[in-house]
């Protein structure tokens, strides 16, 4: 199955960072999210 990264709300700023991630490393970032909030909604540990 595939994923549609376009349908992923945007990442926060990071500080000291002027540009926002692309390409791999934010579909990457998006999926460290997604899965840190998907632990967090099962209760596997507690949301950051």
């Amino acid at each position: 199955m595939n994923i549609n990264f376009g349908l992923f709300a945007d990442l926060p700023p990071v500080p000291g960072v002027k540009k926002a991630p692309k390409g791999r490393d934010r579909k990457a970032a998006l999926a460290r999210r997604a899965l840190a909030d998907c632990a967090a909604w099962l209760g596997l540990r507690s949301a950051a």
